[in-house]
């Protein structure tokens, strides 16, 4: 009786319910590990450490952002808009990759966090150092780089959208929409750094103190 009732529950989870066993299943399109594997707590752990180092790298990054908007004395409205995103994305993402680390939704949501940070910082430093340094200070070049972060971001944040709330497609003829997205924000992500590179290689650097 006890393994019949066994091979029931085991059976019901195959079939979609909310319990995990040792076999593989996906969960609407996602993968979930083994739990039987033994090295996947070791596993855990490690994208556990990598979804802490992410996030802390956005909070770092967003009080680098406080620091630089009253140096540059440019703290407005946008500045803690954009530092409410950064902080939302970075919560609800670490969130998710804490507790269910297969979950894509966590990792774009830190991805989000993490280069709208890296926006911010990096056109803080190319002001400071383009307009009041006249380009003198190192990493310059890689810091305009990096101010086109602002594409990769947007790129994930509208991906977000198009796959939420389980991190996949919602219904199959969604998922050639979701392939074309993805096509059209690496093109526009590899065009934004492209002429971030040309400028810096050709030394053509000509910014404002509003960052344009």
């Amino acid at each position: 009786m006890n393994q019949g009732r066994a091979e029931a529950r085991a059976t019901q989870c195959r079939g979609g319910g909310s319990q995990v066993t040792p076999a593989q299943r996906t969960h609407n399109g996602t993968l979930i590990p083994q739990t039987a594997d033994p090295a996947w707590p070791a596993r855990r752990r490690a994208v556990r450490a990598l979804a802490v180092v992410l996030f802390c790298f956005a909070a770092v990054a967003g009080i680098g952002v406080a620091v630089l908007a009253g140096v540059l004395h440019q703290q407005g409205i946008s500045d803690v808009g954009s530092s409410a995103i950064d902080l939302t994305c970075g919560l609800v993402g670490i969130v998710i990759a804490w507790h269910q680390p297969w979950h894509p939704m966590g990792w774009i949501l830190l991805g989000v966090a993490c280069f709208f940070s890296l926006l911010a910082v990096a056109g803080g430093y190319v002001i400071l150092d383009y307009t009041d340094h006249h380009g003198t200070w190192p990493l310059g070049a890689g810091a305009l780089v990096a101010d086109q972060s602002w594409a990769p971001a947007i790129a994930l944040f509208g991906l977000a959208l198009l796959v939420y709330p389980d991190g996949t497609a919602a219904a199959s003829r969604w998922r050639w929409v979701i392939q074309a997205y993805l096509v059209l924000a690496a093109a526009r992500t590899a065009g934004a750094w492209a002429l971030a590179i040309a400028a810096a290689a050709g030394h053509d650097i000509h910014i404002s103190r509003g960052g344009s």
